[in-house]
């Protein structure tokens, strides 16, 4: 099975190494996937690849922002979607655009602690995202109800990178 095929996934962080990288597993804790950043100690940009080492897909980090905003491409860099973060907020807030715009999912829940489920216009939950307990590294269970694999994981990346900025800047 490809990257792509799975309804569950395991996304942990790989700690003390060069570039940051997230080990995307299956269920069964096979690594059928890796997120890595271009550059060593830099979370701008990370690219999605599969067991066999091809890409997948990329995350952006939009320069000079003052919220998070990401944009999410496959693997020839068409732009698929969007990820914006809500400005002056108590709670992070979260939504996803299409290329023109529209708002096609919010996330609702506790970003921060990894806990949030991916909601379409119609309230109708399509992926969940929880945070594995005592875990000295920031993990994932990615469950998908109706998303996008690829939308989903990147989605994902990119709250992950979000967050890290944040952690930078306090």
């Amino acid at each position: 099975m490809g990257l792509l095929d799975y309804e569950t996934y395991i996304i942990d962080e790989k700690l003390l190494v060069l570039r940051n990288t997230l080990i995307i597993r299956s269920e069964r804790e096979e690594e059928i996937g890796r997120a890595v950043a271009k550059f060593p100690f830099s979370w701008r940009e990370m690219k999605l690849y599969d067991a066999g080492g091809n890409l997948v897909g990329i995350v952006k980090e939009k320069f000079l922002s003052l919220r998070g905003i990401y944009t999410l491409h496959d693997y020839t860099g068409y732009h698929i979607a969007t990820v914006k973060e809500k400005l002056f907020t108590l709670r992070p807030m979260y939504w996803i655009e299409d290329r023109r715009g529209n708002v096609i999912y919010n996330l609702k829940g506790d970003v921060l602690r990894r806990k949030f489920e991916v909601r379409d216009a119609d309230e109708k939950t399509v992926a969940r995202a929880t945070r594995k307990l005592l875990s000295l590294k920031d993990n994932y269970k990615l469950e998908l109800l109706g998303m996008n694999p690829l939308l989903a994981l990147l989605t994902v990346i990119a709250v992950h990178m979000n967050i890290l900025r944040h952690r930078a800047t306090a």
